[in-house]
């Protein structure tokens, strides 16, 4: 379901641009949009040019790959990310085109949609997004919902922190930051 609404002296081409993306990854995804709105109110409901809206999915799942069901000793694989359209959208508006082409991919539906569809699924307990905690706000919550801890194997994570990314913001790459949205290698305990 998508439900969308303009302001009142906003552009309609801005719902065509959100719906465009939506349905990208919708049909990416072969999740289809069923229902939704996209209404041009004015008023004092939505004032000036913003566009409001959210997005929600509702189906039948046959193998939950929830938090909860990791176990200690489990491994964790995390898909290389690159940011997604949050991040372009920075990247752009912060002038970095030549990064552009690096931040907007589907490279996560991808690898999503090949472990789902292999032999390896049976072995898998969770699947996590790690976009808006960031590795340690997300290993906060695993955590806290498996009831268990964790092993953080610094030096290969550390490895694949892009470089030129931690010298353009001036970062020294031997300090302890780490991308969020980098391949993670670490165990449950």
């Amino acid at each position: 379901m998508v439900d969308v609404h303009l302001g009142d002296d906003a552009d309609v081409s801005k719902l065509f641009d959100f719906m465009a993306g939506v349905s990208s990854i919708s049909e990416l995804a072969r999740v289809p949009i069923t229902t939704g709105s996209t209404l041009r109110i004015g008023g004092d409901m939505i004032i000036d040019n913003r566009l409001v809206g959210g997005v929600s999915a509702v189906g039948i799942c046959n193998n939950l790959l929830a938090r909860r069901n990791i176990k200690i000793g489990d491994k964790i694989l995390m898909t290389e990310g690159a940011g997604g359209g949050t991040i372009t959208t920075t990247v752009i508006y912060s002038g970095n085109y030549d990064v552009v082409k690096k931040t907007i991919n589907v490279k996560f539906l991808e690898a999503c949609e090949l472990l789902l569809n292999s032999d390896y699924l049976k072995d898998i307990r969770a699947m996590c997004d790690v976009t808006n905690g960031r590795f340690r706000g997300d290993l906060y919550e695993i955590n806290y919902e498996a009831n268990c801890g964790v092993t953080i194997y610094e030096k290969e994570v550390k490895k694949l922190v892009n470089p030129k990314k931690l010298k353009t913001k001036g970062l020294n790459p031997k300090l302890k930051k780490v991308s969020p949205s980098s391949k993670l290698m670490y165990r449950f305990l």
